[in-house]
């Protein structure tokens, strides 16, 4: 039940206490203790939570819905049909576009780019993190997925 609880936090948090205390460790270690330095930190430790919590609320469910339609069409014969490929990329288009409309209310929820702060490398947390629009989606994909 604990386990549970722990990772059940991690999904929330996007990181664990083990994390952040190496975190800070090694930003004193640098000698970044200045209250902007302290304060990059929180920022993205808030930035990495946000983000997690739209990757496993928003993005999982949508993704996994999405590949539901995908697999049904991949295994209805023996190659994707330009029918077939019509409707995933609506399909697609449609879950980035609301996709999109939900991280554009994260953004207005926590005040906040969600992509870092600027001029922070004490960790690995929100380091490159860029937000994403649906065109840049659809062309990442348009391209993985080349069906003929």
């Amino acid at each position: 039940m604990e386990d549970l609880a722990r990772q059940t936090s991690e999904i929330f948090t996007g990181t664990t206490a083990d994390n952040l205390t190496d975190s800070l460790l090694n930003m004193f270690r640098e000698g970044k203790t200045g209250a902007q330095d302290l304060a990059d930190f929180f920022k993205d430790t808030m930035d990495t939570a946000a983000l997690s919590i739209f990757k496993n609320k928003v993005l999982a469910q949508a993704m996994e819905d999405f590949y539901k339609q995908f697999d049904a069409a991949a295994q209805s014969g023996d190659q994707l049909t330009d029918s077939e490929i019509a409707n995933l990329q609506t399909a697609f288009n449609t879950m980035t576009a609301d996709a999109m409309k939900k991280f554009e209310e994260f953004q207005k929820i926590t005040g906040s780019s969600l992509s870092g702060s600027s001029g922070s490398s004490n960790s690995s947390m929100g380091r490159g993190v860029t937000p994403i629009t649906e065109g840049s989606l659809t062309i990442v994909y348009t391209n993985k997925f080349k069906f003929k």
